[in-house]
């Protein structure tokens, strides 16, 4: 009974949003509470299921209850899909305080992933938090959760470093241009000036209908904040190049 009322209860996670229909996560919820009156223990894959079904639907307040049920269930430890479904929900319902609080205590019980740092920097943005959104990006660049930085070959094949951020969200692409043109200014710099800067931006995540996202907002921080020009790679048009002559007037 267990494994069929778990299967049903992972169908839900994934059914019409359309609000005229059935609302699933609630269907979820209900076969959730059902199973703990049976006295049956829900495993992890569970209430993973159950949080991720609340935050399909926008439900933060019952994605948290959902791990909370969890946290004080000695029995199962919230894993990292667990954590990363609440956060996601925090960010869908802009409750950007709780998510991060999920966060750190996700510290303490498992690794924080790539997922995590994309879903809580998209809530921080949004609210505004964006010296918090940083520390946090710093944070996790240390912490090697996110390493951007790749090798590749450019249009002569010789070996170049480029910034790959066609995996990033806008949110997240922002943060980690801004981060390493300030490193530019400062004693540390990320990126040899003396080299054009190259950014993989592709079409980004969050791109809607084939339009890009991530390029337009990229240039956007180049040139308003900074004053650099970029220009889109001849060769690969996934690629944003701020040449050595740009870079160079950022200390003058």
């Amino acid at each position: 009974y267990k494994d069929a009322t778990y299967t049903n209860i992972d169908l839900f996670t994934t059914g019409n949003e359309n609000p005229r229909m059935f609302q699933w996560w609630e269907a979820a919820l209900s076969l959730f509470r059902r199973m703990i009156e049976l006295g049956f223990d829900p495993d992890q894959q569970t209430y993973s299921s159950v949080i991720s079904a609340c935050q399909t639907a926008g439900q933060w307040q019952r994605a948290i209850g959902v791990l909370r049920t969890m946290t004080n269930d000695k029995k199962c430890l919230p894993n990292k899909f667990c954590l990363n479904a609440a956060i996601a929900a925090c960010e869908k319902g802009d409750a950007w305080l709780e998510a991060v609080e999920i966060y750190e205590r996700m510290k303490h019980l498992v690794k924080p992933d790539f997922v995590t740092i994309n879903s809580l920097l998209i809530a921080l943005e949004k609210s505004g938090q964006k010296e918090l959104a940083e520390n946090i990006y710093r944070d996790a660049l240390k912490e090697k959760i996110v390493q951007p930085w790749k090798w590749a070959l450019n249009a002569r094949s010789e070996k170049i470093r480029i910034l790959d951020l066609h995996h990033f969200s806008v949110p997240m692409a922002k943060i980690a241009v801004r981060y390493v043109i300030m490193s530019l200014l400062g004693p540390r710099p990320v990126h040899d000036a003396t080299k054009d800067l190259v950014f993989v931006v592709g079409k980004g995540i969050g791109s809607e209908d084939g339009i890009r996202m991530l390029m337009p907002n990229v240039q956007h921080i180049l040139q308003d904040e900074f004053g650099l020009k970029s220009s889109v790679d001849k060769t690969n048009s996934g690629r944003l190049l701020v040449e050595s002559e740009e870079l160079a007037k950022l200390n003058k």
